[in-house]
Order: C-alpha cells, then sequence, then structure tokens
C-alpha cells in the first residue's frame, strides 16, 4: 500500500517538472522570436537609414556637379538667396532625385536647397535624404556641406597670341587687337616671333619675344599658368568631350558642335596606338561662344584655321602646334604649347569681358573643409 502511494507522488512532482520545463521553453522561444524580431526591425532600419544617408550624400555631389554661379546669381536675384531643384530645371540642367538599382528596385530618394552667404563664392547646401519607404514626410537623414567656387582659369592670358616655341606671321593681313589695359602686350612667346612688319595691331607694346623663361617651363607648368587643374580633371570636368584620335574632318566637328556652345569643350586628338596627334581642321565650323557665354576649346593635337572658319569667342588652348591659320577670328586669346603660324586673314582680338566670364562661369565647387555636418 505504502509503495503505490509513493508511486502516485512520484508521477506528480514528475508532471510538474515537465510543466515548469515547458513553460520555460515556451518563454524562451517567445523570447528569442520577440529578439529575431526585433533583429530584424534593427537590421531593416539600418539599411532604411543607410538608404538614406547614400542617397543624400549622392544628392551633395550631384549638386555640386551641377551647380555654377549662373544658377546662383539667378536665385540671388528672385528667391532671396535661397535655391532649390526648380532652379536647375529652368537652368535647363535635369537632375533624378530618386536612386533606383540595375533592377529597378528604388534605393532612395534625396531634396535639397542652398543658401548663398551674402558672397557668390560661398554656399551652403542642406541635402535631405530619404529611404526607400519612406512615407511621413521628413527625412531619415540631413547632410550640410559648404562649397566654394574656384574658376578654372588661374589668370587672365596676358596677350591675345601665346606660344611657348615660336610665333610666324608671314601675310599683310593679320590683325591682332589688344585694347587691355590689364594686358601687356599683343604677342608673348617663349622664342622667335618672326615676321613681326607685316603684323598690325592696336597694342603699343607689340611683341615680348624670347621670353626664356616661359620658353624653360614643362608643358605641365605652361598650362599650370592658365589653368588652375591639371589637364586630366579639366578633361573630366569638359561640357564635351569629342573623340579625334582616328578620323575627324569638319563634318565630324560640325556634328558634335551642334548649335552655338558655351563651356569647355575638349578635343581629342591623341593616336594611343602610335604615341602621335591628329591635326584638328577648324572650317567652315559655325559660331562657338560669345561674349557673354565665352567657351574654352581645348585641342589635344595640331590644329588648322581654314577657309570660312567661325568666329571663336573665348579662349583657344592647344598642346601642340598651330600648324596653320589662313581665316577665321578668335575674341579672346590663342594659346599653344609649341608654335603658332598664322599666314592669312586672321583676326585675333583681345576680348576682356570675355575672359572675365571665362573666370566667372568656367570654375567649380570644392567643399570647404571642416564644414560637412549630419545634425
Amino acid at each position: 500500500m505504502r509503495f503505490l502511494i509513493r508511486d502516485k507522488q512520484t508521477g506528480a512532482a514528475t508532471l510538474l517538472m515537465a510543466l515548469v520545463i515547458i513553460s520555460l521553453i515556451s518563454m524562451i522561444s517567445v523570447y528569442a522570436a520577440q529578439v529575431s524580431v526585433m533583429e530584424q526591425k534593427i537590421s531593416i532600419n539600418h539599411l532604411y537609414s543607410q538608404q538614406a544617408f547614400e542617397a543624400a550624400e549622392v544628392g551633395l555631389e550631384i549638386v555640386r556637379h551641377n551647380l555654377n554661379k549662373d544658377i546662383i546669381q539667378a536665385v540671388n536675384k528672385n528667391k532671396n538667396q535661397i535655391g532649390t531643384l526648380e532652379d536647375f530645371n529652368s537652368a535647363g540642367i535635369p537632375i533624378i532625385t530618386h536612386l533606383i538599382d540595375s533592377n529597378n528596385n528604388q534605393l532612395g530618394s534625396f531634396t535639397f536647397q542652398f543658401t548663398n552667404h551674402e558672397n557668390t563664392d560661398v554656399i551652403n547646401l542642406r541635402v535631405d535624404g530619404f529611404s526607400a519607404n519612406n512615407s511621413s514626410g521628413f527625412p531619415n537623414q540631413i547632410i550640410h556641406q559648404n562649397f566654394s567656387f574656384t574658376p578654372l582659369i588661374a589668370q587672365q592670358p596676358l596677350s591675345p597670341v601665346i606660344a611657348k616655341g615660336n610665333v610666324n606671321l608671314i601675310n599683310n593681313d593679320i590683325i591682332i587687337t589688344n585694347l587691355s589695359e590689364d594686358s601687356t602686350t599683343a604677342i608673348w612667346s617663349g622664342k622667335e616671333t618672326y615676321n613681326i612688319g607685316k603684323l598690325i595691331t592696336t597694342h603699343p607694346n607689340n611683341i615680348q619675344s624670347h621670353h626664356l623663361e616661359l620658353a624653360n617651363l614643362s608643358n605641365d607648368d605652361f598650362l599650370n599658368n592658365f589653368f588652375t587643374k591639371p589637364r586630366d580633371r579639366i578633361k573630366k570636368q569638359s561640357n564635351h568631350i569629342i573623340n579625334c584620335s582616328k578620323d575627324c574632318n569638319a563634318d565630324n566637328l560640325k556634328d558634335d558642335f551642334g548649335n552655338p556652345l558655351s563651356g569647355i569643350i575638349w578635343i581629342d586628338a591623341f593616336r594611343s596606338t602610335n604615341n602621335t596627334y591628329n591635326t584638328i581642321f577648324l572650317e567652315d565650323v559655325i559660331q562657338l561662344g560669345t561674349s557673354e557665354n565665352p567657351v574654352i576649346i581645348i585641342i589635344d593635337g595640331y590644329v588648322e584655321f581654314k577657309h570660312t572658319a567661325a568666329s571663336i569667342t573665348g579662349l583657344v588652348y592647344t598642346t601642340q602646334s598651330v600648324k596653320n591659320a589662313t581665316e577665321g577670328t578668335i575674341n579672346g586669346s590663342l594659346i599653344s604649347e609649341k608654335n603658332i603660324k598664322i599666314s592669312g586673314k586672321m583676326n585675333i582680338h583681345y576680348d576682356q569681358n570675355a575672359i572675365n566670364n571665362l573666370i566667372e562661369k568656367t570654375g567649380g565647387f570644392t567643399r570647404v573643409a571642416g564644414s560637412w555636418r549630419d545634425f
């Protein structure tokens, strides 16, 4: 009888212990599930936070890349120094504010506004980054950064015709005009200037030749006299890059130039196969640049002006020689890392207003160190 009683008590204790263990397992399972859900939420929130941060960073770079002084001046004039996306659209600069991946999945978006600090050289840019699932209308990430304007032209060219090597003038009809009080001469050459008796110039200090400091500069140092960036960065910043490393005739150039252009045009005439350069023929080409919106044409190769070449307003720079210039007009400055030969009805007029506008309009905005913040 005593044996049967002990057996019933042992069974009850075992059942109770089993219930306790099951309860503990259930509690642990529920807790683990809650932790897993919490970790999943944290992971998703981190993903969306990262999306918003990256969207804001992308927006920062997109706006900086497209920002120019024309937009800032228009904003200062019309909107009390605060600019938004609409100002870029009105200037004809399309900016995509929604970011997507290769499968067309949205990865976030951004909005922005910039404020000018009573100085067109420094602005503050605020970018609001949004995650892909944002429905509240409030940004997930806010970034501020100050930017400063750096002109591409280091200083105004000293004369309308500049060559590190020789300048050869062999026609009575060549006209080189320089009325600027800030400029020092009509022709500046590192070596010889030939046939100067046939030059028609309106500048009292006609010629500076045999300038040894100029002649002894490396090509890169010569370029740095006129530009604030090295040639590879100038090429990347160019508004138009025309590949003439193979065949490139006047018709090709007209198709590439299209309507009258301003900004920076880079013509690549380098043959990488044999390390030589093509000759670019500027002939029967439409007008490039105006005094208010001048153009910089950088030709990585030789150049010839032929027949009824268009009027170019701005700065023409070649890394090789101007092999021959028989006809055309340049309102600004012609610069060569080697030699310049002019044998026809070439008219080169130093346009001070165009040069000043190049300095004002062809630069870019760079980050001001220490001004980035995300609060």
